[in-house]
């Protein structure tokens, strides 16, 4: 399978997920994450977030559809790693 994947979609897929950690971290009640921390836990959330929600029948299409994939996978790997990091005493 080729993709074609331009600057473009680059600096849009980027943006996406700047916008996904912020929203996350925001409503997670994280107010001193980076704009690079937002968009790795952003860009992270796309990738989950676009495998796991085709496995339970959801298709989102659009640019706010991307946006939703991204926060929804964000969520789930900021839950995951507060969680580990409770069970763990705190030391992550």
């Amino acid at each position: 399978m080729y993709y074609h994947f331009s600057l473009d979609n680059l600096i849009v897929f980027l943006v996406i997920g700047i916008l996904a950690g912020f929203v996350v971290n925001f409503f997670a009640g994280r107010r001193t994450s980076s704009l690079m921390g937002n968009m790795g836990l952003g860009v992270a959330g796309a990738f989950v977030g676009g495998v796991l929600l085709p496995l339970v029948g959801m298709h989102p299409w659009g640019i706010v559809g991307n946006i939703l994939t991204a926060v929804v996978g964000a969520t789930i790997i900021s839950i995951v790693g507060s969680t580990i990091n409770r069970k763990m005493g705190g030391r992550l």
